[in-house]
């Protein structure tokens, strides 16, 4: 199997499996960003918790991803404008700017080894077609308030036909930002248990939960911070979750583009972004986004990655070769 690159560059201490019954006050069940993050905090307020994680800490989507941390989603604002107001929009930019500032603190307060490092992010259209949405976009972007700028075009081999510049965001290695968050949560006193699955839930004023093993874990409060919600609560999250695939390829890059991380915003966009790690350069690039169960060969679907790149980025400079490290 293809591995990420973000788990291939970082070390990992083997931790233990649950083997017996215990009780915590907090239980947070997925042990990615969030899960991570959220005991971090509790412990940073004298408040333990314990972490439970199905496979190894940061080995899911927080460590399969571009190591983007941005405030710009795509053409996000002006739909969010529409539907809730430009006042909800201004929470949405001002809740992912903390969460941004956040990540930066954390990470030179612990002298966290990341390579996280300020660089402005790029929505961008390759398709006339999408102008307007792209100016609607800025314009409701100016008026939140967010430092950004329209570009009519942009140095990359890229054909743009226009684009909207976040400044000052920030980019790392995700996983080496988690191993680094965790070691501190364990000094702080947070119980971690890698692969084990919770198989059962029941909820109560002590809410009691199973693992595959059949040990069971009581705890007064459960947070749940895994990628899709495996408890329903009656809730009906499964008819309204939308199951997608996406792919990143990481190759060596002998020829230096413009820095920043860029974003497509057309249905199929591309995404890509480069990163510098000692003396080596990647170019991280993705893109073929489709429904789960819609594809029958991952590897086909990579190679036709590789042909994607070569199309879109006219780079004859990138080694991509049997050594190249899937994200």
């Amino acid at each position: 199997m293809n591995e990420s690159y973000w788990i291939l560059s970082s070390k990992h201490s083997e931790l233990g499996n649950l083997e017996k019954n215990i009780k915590t006050n907090i239980l947070i069940v997925g042990g990615g960003i969030v899960g991570v993050t959220t005991a971090y905090l509790l412990a940073k307020n004298g408040l333990k918790s314990t972490i439970v994680d199905a496979n190894k800490i940061g080995y899911g989507g927080s460590g399969r991803n571009t190591g983007k941390i941005t405030s710009q989603h795509g053409i996000i604002y002006s739909k969010l404008n529409q539907k809730y107001g430009i006042e909800d929009a201004k929470l949405y930019y001002e809740g992912n700017n903390q969460a941004l500032n956040l990540i930066e603190k954390i990470t030179k307060e612990h002298n966290i080894d990341c390579n996280l490092k300020r660089e402005d992010s790029y929505i961008l259209a390759q398709n006339e077609n999408y102008l307007e949405e792209l100016k609607e976009e800025y314009e409701i972007c100016k008026k939140i308030g967010i430092d950004c700028e329209y570009h009519k075009s942009l140095d990359l081999p890229v054909d743009v036909k226009g684009a909207i510049s976040f400044k000052n965001q920030c980019q790392f290695n995700p996983k080496k930002y988690i191993d680094g968050l965790l070691k501190e949560c364990i000094n702080l006193g947070v119980k971690v248990y890698e692969n084990t699955p919770i198989v059962d839930f029941n909820k109560g004023e002590v809410c009691e939960l199973r693992t595959n093993k059949n040990n069971k874990i009581f705890a007064d409060i459960v947070v749940i911070a895994s990628h899709m919600p495996w408890y329903d609560g009656k809730n009906l999250y499964f008819a309204k979750e939308k199951g997608g695939r996406s792919y990143l390829i990481a190759g060596k890059l002998e020829k230096d583009i413009i820095p920043g991380m860029f974003l497509g915003v057309e249905e199929q966009g591309i995404t890509f972004r480069t990163y510098n790690e000692g003396n080596r350069k990647l170019l991280i690039f993705g893109g073929g986004d489709h429904k789960v169960g819609q594809c029958k060969n991952e590897e086909e679907m990579y190679e036709k990655l590789k042909i994607m790149q070569k199309i879109n980025l006219k780079l004859k400079n990138l080694n991509i070769n049997g050594q190249l490290k899937i994200i």
